[in-house]
């Protein structure tokens, strides 16, 4: 059972293989072009949206009652991954705590997007069977 039921297998692959792909792009810029500006936009779009799907997939599982694929997996490795990448990025000297803050509040209304559009489907209406 899925949120929408618009959401299908093929979608997941889609929209997590997009997100693969440009988060490792994304990542090899930042490791080409180390810089404040890069690092908070990296926090901004990826990193801190990775804690707000977390968040997302252990909400949705007390919700519905139903384990949600990837809340343990989400749960135990992007808010690691977060504060090791931000940690690092802290001690470099390329991000303060209010900047990383601030990418984690816009981090959060990305999530939101992203839920709304890509899983919610808002705004798209579910096919409709026609009547004779």
């Amino acid at each position: 059972m899925h949120i929408s039921p618009l959401y299908t297998d093929a979608h997941w692959r889609k929209i997590h293989g997009m997100g693969l792909l440009t988060a490792m792009m994304f990542a090899a810029l930042v490791s080409l072009w180390p810089g404040p500006l890069s690092v908070f936009l990296f926090l901004a779009l990826y990193l801190s949206p990775m804690v707000f799907n977390a968040v997302f997939h252990i909400t949705a599982s007390f919700f519905y009652r139903s384990y949600s694929p990837g809340a343990i997996s989400a749960a135990l490795l992007f808010p690691a991954l977060f504060w090791y990448l931000w940690s690092l990025s802290s001690q470099a000297g390329l991000v303060r705590t209010e900047v990383a803050m601030l990418a984690t509040a816009i981090g959060a209304v990305v999530h939101i997007f992203d839920l709304a559009s890509t899983t919610f489907f808002v705004g798209k209406h579910s096919p409709r069977k026609e009547m004779p």
